[in-house]
């Protein structure tokens, strides 16, 4: 139990030092730097004294031990003299008797040292038991898929609830995205739209019927397959700490350097390669901290883009760029999109216009559909958006 605390504390201490280091930026802007370096004063000294107690208990074991032999001679002594006075014991029988007690003290120490590791061993095991038995991957979501995925999407009657507190985020959804075709979706923080993503690759689980890939249910088709059908651009972008080259083709590890240089031209990062002093081989260093906000998006649209997949998502990944840098990737995404099926979700109306059919959604919703057109002449919440957006810059 000690030591099971103690492996607590160090995990409690590490989330800790790891949350600092990457939200130094935010500490230092927030001037929050002494109340940082109280809290991980906090967590040290109860690591401190989480490790002083286990220390203590184990400190315990081999007086302990060496207090039960002691007695156990003073006994012996005790009684076996008074056996010997009476003509009971001879003294080598006495002496050889104490001499088997000494022969035995040190392995049982010794013991006792193995039942100490074996106590901490078993505390560190409950530990990566609980992460062994988490959920794997089902072998049927692993399985190749017979059939080649084309794109064609539709989502009939959709709804979703999530199963920690029943809360529906998603209610009678209805689209059609064709073959080719650009599904644009919008609408207030919080109304679904990462959940229907999540849904598409399968990272939760999508009620059965409700949405369909090339008239297949998604349910009936292996994940591995929808993953390598579908380029996702995420809305929070990770990059790993090595160069642009190698997170533009995480991917796809054959990809070669004019592959990796036509998506990032489609991505609008070629532009920015000269303020690099290495090109595509920059270091972008940890989670891109190298990098710019804007950067760091479009090196994960070149990631998306450089293993050619037959369904795009963008899930408001244009939201840290300016306006300028929007129309730049758009236009560049115009000739990577087609013949591909798109799921454009943004905050941005001007990021929607060439859409095919636009969604608001509105808690979990669709409030209003139709093309940008369609929606700006009907005067609805999507044009209230629309004018809110043009109206500030």
């Amino acid at each position: 139990k000690k030591y099971a605390g103690v492996q607590r504390q160090f995990a409690r201490l590490s989330g800790v030092i790891q949350e600092d280091i990457m939200g130094m930026r935010v500490i230092k802007a927030f001037h929050r730097e002494e109340p940082a370096a109280k809290a991980f004063i906090q967590q040290s000294d109860e690591m401190c004294g989480a490790n002083i107690d286990l220390a203590n208990t184990s400190a315990w074991l081999n007086p302990l031990i060496q207090i039960c032999f002691g007695v156990s001679f003073l006994i012996s002594l005790t009684y076996c003299a008074n056996l010997v006075l009476r003509g009971e014991l001879t003294v080598g029988e006495l002496v050889a008797f104490n001499d088997y007690i000494l022969m035995m003290m040190a392995p049982v120490v010794s013991l006792g040292r193995v039942i100490n590791s074996a106590a901490r061993g078993r505390a560190s095991m409950k530990r990566l038991n609980d992460i062994f038995s988490a959920p794997e991957i089902p072998a049927e979501e692993q399985q190749e898929y017979p059939h080649e995925i084309h794109g064609a999407i539709s989502i009939r009657h959709l709804s979703y609830a999530y199963e920690a507190d029943g809360r529906e985020v998603l209610h009678d959804l209805c689209a059609e995205i064709p073959v080719g075709h650009t599904l644009g979706i919008i609408g207030e923080t919080g109304s679904g739209k990462s959940t229907l993503v999540d849904l598409l690759l399968k990272f939760r689980t999508a009620p059965h019927g409700c949405i369909w890939i090339d008239g297949v249910d998604l349910c009936d088709i292996p994940a591995q397959a929808i993953r390598k059908a579908i380029g996702c651009v995420p809305q929070e972008e990770f990059l790993f700490d090595t160069s642009i080259a190698e997170n533009i083709r995480f991917y796809e590890p054959d990809t070669d350097e004019d592959e990796i240089d036509r998506a990032a031209d489609a991505g609008d990062l070629k532009k920015d390669l000269g303020r690099f002093a290495e090109g595509y081989l920059t270091p972008v260093g940890e989670r891109g901290r190298h990098l710019s906000g804007g950067q760091k998006k479009r090196v994960v649209i070149a990631r998306a883009l450089v293993r050619k997949p037959k369904i795009l998502i963008f899930d408001d990944v244009l939201s840290s760029v300016d306006v300028n840098t929007e129309q730049r990737i758009l236009q560049n995404l115009h000739a990577a999109m087609q013949g591909k099926t798109c799921i454009l979700i943004s905050q941005r109306v001007s990021a929607l216009r060439d859409a095919d059919e636009i969604l608001y959604l509105e808690n979990g919703r669709v409030a209003e559909r139709g093309t940008h057109r369609e929606l700006m002449t009907l005067g609805g919440k999507y044009a209230h958006m629309a004018e809110e957006q043009n109206a500030s810059g």
